[in-house]
């Protein structure tokens, strides 16, 4: 498009479309079996890359109100009309951002492993022993970050999806994917910018959770990661709030246990969508 974001081709005669928004560090690759199986209900999907999440754009304003703000654009230069919005980590505080400010434009939201920043939602035992500490401390300290990282970042790329993957892990070829898309001579500035927006952030949380979403919201967890956390974090950001949990699952239940995800998460949107 214009190098604020990248769109991946979709149909433009379909039915709903739905927004998947992914997360840090993957791609739209984390959507492949979520892609078919909204096409095989008449659903639309429509993956958006937000700009640092694995596009190559490294500059700019990361704030996630900004990013929403993009993506916005996004529904409004297509005329796509209502969606509903599918966010997996940043590409969950982006989506609730997006649904709770351009309210006319979200009529259904579902959100993988992400908790908002200043939303108090502690991870439970089993995820806290799997799912990384350590990541989000160290890249909003931007000048430790660059030293330590310097020719690194490829290993602290991997070395958190290994984590977050929990007992079960990725699949190799999808990690590698992953790498690919945040080459390391590049992505350090975009990685940064990402974390250390959080004061802005969460200026913007706390303005927007001053009104509740009453959209029907879908939260999805994995065991081996936010799990329930992520639940009762949107519960306190919206009234109408459900769950589905993987008890296989690190932080990616759509790739890791898509038995156990995908069926719930399209009856979800099925039933949210207008009638014709």
């Amino acid at each position: 498009m214009d190098g604020r974001w990248s769109v991946a081709p979709f149909d433009r005669a379909g039915g709903l479309p739905v927004l998947l928004l992914h997360g840090w560090p993957v791609t739209e690759h984390h959507w492949r079996y979520l892609e078919s199986a909204l096409r095989a209900t008449g659903m639309q999907p429509l993956s958006i890359t937000v700009r640092g999440l694995g596009d190559g754009v490294v500059t700019g304003d990361f704030a996630k109100e900004t990013l929403a703000d993009e993506v916005a654009d996004v529904v409004a230069e297509l005329n796509l009309g209502p969606v509903a919005v599918v966010g997996h980590d940043w590409g969950g505080t982006v989506a609730y951002v997006l649904a709770a400010k351009h309210r006319q434009q979200v009529i259904a939201l579902v959100e993988e492993e992400e908790i908002p920043p200043g939303v108090d939602a502690p991870i439970p035992e089993e995820g806290q022993s799997h799912y990384p500490d350590w990541h989000a401390p160290l890249l909003r300290a931007d000048g430790v970050a660059r030293r330590l990282l310097a020719g690194r970042l490829d290993d602290f790329h991997r070395e958190f999806l290994d984590a977050s993957g929990g007992p079960a892990g990725l699949d190799p070829t999808a990690v590698a994917a992953y790498l690919q898309a945040y080459p390391a001579e590049r992505q350090i500035d975009a990685d940064i910018a990402l974390y250390a927006s959080r004061p802005a952030d969460l200026a913007t949380m706390e303005r927007l959770r001053r009104t509740p979403l009453t959209i029907p919201v879908l939260t999805v967890g994995g065991r081996y990661a936010m799990g329930t956390a992520v639940n009762e974090a949107f519960r306190q950001l919206a009234t109408n709030v459900t769950h589905v949990q993987s008890e296989k699952s690190g932080h990616y239940p759509l790739e890791q246990d898509p038995d156990t995800v995908l069926r719930p998460l399209v009856d979800f949107l099925t039933t949210s969508r207008p009638s014709s």
